[in-house]
């Protein structure tokens, strides 16, 4: 499993960590996800300390989005975020986006993958 680290473009201090499986091309593995014997963890951490934990996910029509709660919500019942992968293999530098329930951007830069 590849633990990936990106940090927002616009605010100082939030984080966004993965982890997923990828495939041959550097990018997430569909088949992997559906074979999955346990969750792929998402975490953002806000520059005050306050962390969304939850889950990255898969639909037939959204694609891959992210399944948050904050503490005391259960992650079933917190809006999804959608998350747009950047084109061809995930690497540092590389640009993901999260799109929100109300439509909010935000971009992350991806600084490391191990």
């Amino acid at each position: 499993m590849l633990h990936l680290l990106a940090v927002d473009t616009a605010h100082s201090g939030r984080s966004l960590a993965l982890a997923l499986v990828t495939d041959s091309a550097g990018e997430p593995d569909l088949a992997a996800w559906r074979a999955r014997d346990a969750g792929w963890p998402a975490r953002i951490s806000e520059a005050c300390g306050s962390i969304r934990e939850g889950e990255l996910l898969h639909d037939p029509v959204a694609g891959w989005h992210l399944q948050l709660a904050g503490p005391g919500e259960a992650a079933e019942d917190s809006p999804r975020q959608n998350i747009l992968f950047p084109a061809g293999p995930l690497r540092p530098g590389a640009l993901l986006r999260t799109i929100g329930p109300e439509g909010e951007e935000t971009s992350w830069r991806i600084l490391e993958l191990r």
